[in-house]
């Protein structure tokens, strides 16, 4: 009763895993050339907050942070990238 509701965990190239009180569900993540992880989780994190913050249903906003983390692995470094 004092746990999470709604569980996201990260799988790095396999993508995540989510389970919510109605659901549970994978989500792959897309292939890339992984050149530098740095960054990866920062952008798997903000773009699910965007789509949370747009109530997008879940496995969309999943999807996108999947893209994304993968997508900042792509290039190398974190710091010198614009969104």
């Amino acid at each position: 009763d004092l746990g999470a509701n709604n569980v996201v965990i990260t799988l790095g190239s396999r993508g995540c895993y989510c389970a919510l009180p109605e659901d549970e569900f994978f989500v792959p993540a897309p292939r890339v050339a992984a050149v530098d992880t740095v960054g990866a989780g920062d952008a798997f994190n903000g773009a699910m907050a965007v789509g949370l913050a747009q109530q997008r249903p879940a496995k969309e906003v999943l999807a996108a942070a999947c893209a994304a983390g993968a997508s900042a692995s792509a290039l190398r470094g974190a710091q010198s990238r614009s969104p």
